[in-house]
């Protein structure tokens, strides 16, 4: 995976700067990893992850895997969706403006750092999975890691939704504790196998 450009999205309560992007860097050091810490508003989230693609294109990374865990994991499959970019999804919560409703309020980063989350998220989520229905799910560019012990997404439901998409379980839990582990799965199925394509225009 040499020379590649991993774009991280991190999940619903977590920062960028955290142990699955620091492990990418020490296990592929010839690669770029980028992992930002995201805005609450998810249709700021879109907007910044456009910007970024835009900006390695620019400077022609055109070899981009995204990988995102838990919310990260819906907005990796919504872009990857948009622009035909790999991605590999981390326990991907599936339906966010349902699964996150119950979380409608004050909340605190892992940090302890507090955000509010809002109805009107939802509603931009909501859109967004509409919009993911409508053009059709990429299941050839997902890679799919699931924690069999996940108390916070199904791993069942996941799997019989991503059945089309190449999927491995795991035995750890909602964190997904074992990324190494993981991506030593035949080379996290041949860097993903789609490296070849060539992802649309941002």
């Amino acid at each position: 995976m040499n020379g590649k450009t991993w774009i991280y999205l991190h999940g619903f309560r977590s920062r960028g700067s955290q142990d699955k992007p620091l492990l990418l860097q020490q296990k592929f050091p010839d690669s770029l990893v980028i992992a930002p810490s995201l805005p609450t508003e998810p249709n700021r989230v879109v907007a910044e992850m456009e910007c970024l693609l835009r900006e390695q294109k620019t400077k022609k990374k055109e070899q981009l895997i995204l990988i995102g865990s838990s919310l990260g994991g819906f907005y990796a499959r919504y872009i990857s969706v948009l622009y035909s970019i790999p991605a590999i999804l981390i326990n991907p919560v599936i339906t966010p403006s349902k699964q996150l409703a119950q979380y409608i309020g004050i909340n605190s980063h892992q940090s302890g750092e507090q955000f509010l989350w809002e109805r009107k998220h939802l509603e931009q989520l909501s859109v967004m999975e509409a919009q993911v229905a409508q053009k059709g799910e990429a299941f050839h560019l997902y890679t799919i890691l699931l924690g069999a012990q996940d108390q916070k997404v199904s791993p069942q439901e996941s799997q019989r939704y991503f059945q089309k998409s190449r999927l491995r379980m795991f035995d750890t839990g909602h964190r997904f504790d074992c990324l190494e582990q993981a991506l030593e799965w035949e080379v996290l199925v041949a860097e993903t196998q789609n490296l070849g394509l060539h992802s649309k225009a941002f």
